[in-house]
């Protein structure tokens, strides 16, 4: 029977290697993760073109609407899990886990289902108008099968991860978009399938990862082993998971919402090709903000074993020492998005007026490079504690101001002051971070390290 052994290294491993050992693989994984989208504007934008882009890109914001479910559910379940083998809980984190992996796949049908049967009126709200409305809805129609299957998976994800095991998690997630890279090229190219040869390729990547994810809990090859038994959702459980991942959820939720929000003002003010082009640099961006992301998922296993153990100065560590090394990653990113974006550009196509308008939105949105990491390492630490209201305080704050600068903004400068608009909420969202996370080291009697 799988113990709490199998991850005492959170509470002793040297804390740089630690985050090193958990962060790494965890930015891989995340990266690979993106590259669904990513691999598919690529090949879409080389062998359909801008229009191709689009049709992408507004599904996009839909997408991470539906990833958020499997984080709800995954980011509340693993810190509980995390708190439990810390706490020496076996059969808490096992039940914990078979939980939240059965309401994963509830909620990935309901959404899959609901998005079919209103797939028209989706596709507007999301949108789609004139030559966008065709490839929206070919690439969406195949897309919405696959929402179980990454409901699943970013579930099952992050309960891997809550293990200390980022390196499986990386590769049943590698294996999935290595099967979507293999089959976009013959899908698109060979077949002539366009968006919907795209949207195929990553429901069958999806998939693999599915059988993977799920092969991994069932052979019990990690600390915890899910059973039949464990599998019947516990309702204490669901309570306590949605609780401490609603935060995560909303930030998510309210950050598709913009998304979705973000789109409709760029084509109403600039047309269907700035936002194909603004598709290409969000990606690109995301991309580059994996690293800080991958860190800032390093630090729930880590801080909430430490916390159920009662290690104070250990999760004091965590969170300096990993605000420190992703704000060093994101500064180069944004260098390199100021230095070479043209380039950047020419990855996903050749034409010259999608790179024009693209350019001045690609140097805008670097400036989110700069405070990426305090806003989700922030998020990260008070999930990972149990303190769900600080950590949803955090998450809207980006959201929220993001809208009212998006609809000031497009009054005053256009299709510009929509893309300004995520820099400045997120440089918003680390100030609140800033001050909730040094309050909580000074007043909480947990998070104190005794005088030596």
């Amino acid at each position: 029977m799988p113990s709490r052994e199998g991850a005492d290294f959170l509470g002793t491993m040297p804390m740089g290697r630690l985050i090193a050992r958990l962060a790494i693989p965890g930015s891989v994984a995340l990266i690979v993760n993106s590259a669904y989208n990513l691999v598919d504007t690529i090949f879409v934008g080389q062998g359909v073109g801008p229009i191709g882009i689009g049709a992408v890109t507004l599904l996009l914001p839909f997408r991470v609407i539906v990833m958020s479910f499997g984080n709800w559910v995954g980011i509340g379940a693993a810190s509980i899990m995390s708190r439990a083998l810390g706490a020496g809980e076996d059969g808490r984190a096992r039940a914990a886990a078979g939980t939240a992996l059965t309401v994963a796949v509830f909620i990935g049908l309901a959404v899959g289902l609901a998005g079919s049967i209103f797939l028209r009126p989706l596709i507007r709200f999301l949108g789609a108008s004139g030559e966008l409305v065709d490839p929206t809805r070919e690439y969406a129609r195949i897309i919405l099968l696959s929402e179980p299957f990454l409901v699943f998976n970013f579930a099952a994800n992050f309960l891997i991860r809550g293990e200390g095991r980022a390196r499986v998690a990386m590769v049943t997630v590698a294996s999935g978009i290595l099967l979507n890279i293999i089959l976009d090229p013959i899908f698109i190219f060979a077949l002539d399938w366009g968006v919907g040869g795209a949207a195929l390729a990553t429901l069958l990547g999806h998939m693999l990862t599915t059988v993977l994810s799920a092969a991994y809990f069932v052979r019990g090859r990690g600390a915890v082993r899910v059973t039949r038994a464990s599998l019947r959702p516990r309702a204490d459980l669901v309570r306590e998971s949605l609780a401490v991942g609603s935060s995560g959820f909303i930030r998510q939720v309210s950050s598709g919402v913009v998304q979705v929000v973000r789109n409709n003002l760029i084509v109403a003010a600039a047309g269907a090709l700035a936002v194909s082009a603004f598709g290409v640099v969000f990606r690109t961006i995301l991309v580059l903000a994996m690293p800080a992301m991958g860190i800032a998922q390093a630090v729930p296993p880590i801080a909430g074993f430490n916390f159920g153990a009662g290690n104070a100065a250990r999760v004091r560590r965590v969170v300096r020492l990993s605000v420190v090394a992703a704000s060093a990653i994101m500064w180069t990113g944004f260098v390199i998005l100021e230095l070479i974006p043209e380039t950047l550009f020419r990855i996903y196509t050749s034409d010259p007026e999608l790179i024009s308008v693209g350019v001045p939105f690609m140097r805008v949105n670097a400036f989110a490079l700069l405070v990426f990491p305090s806003y989700f390492i922030g998020t990260a630490f008070y999930q990972a504690i149990g303190q769900p209201m600080r950590a949803l305080a955090i998450a809207v704050s980006r959201p929220l101001f993001g809208l009212i600068i998006m609809l000031v903004g497009v009054r005053t400068a256009g299709a510009v002051g929509v893309v300004i608009a995520d820099p400045l909420a997120l440089a918003i969202g680390a100030l609140s971070v800033f001050f909730f996370v040094r309050h909580s080291f000074r007043t909480d009697d947990r998070l104190a390290v005794p005088a030596t």
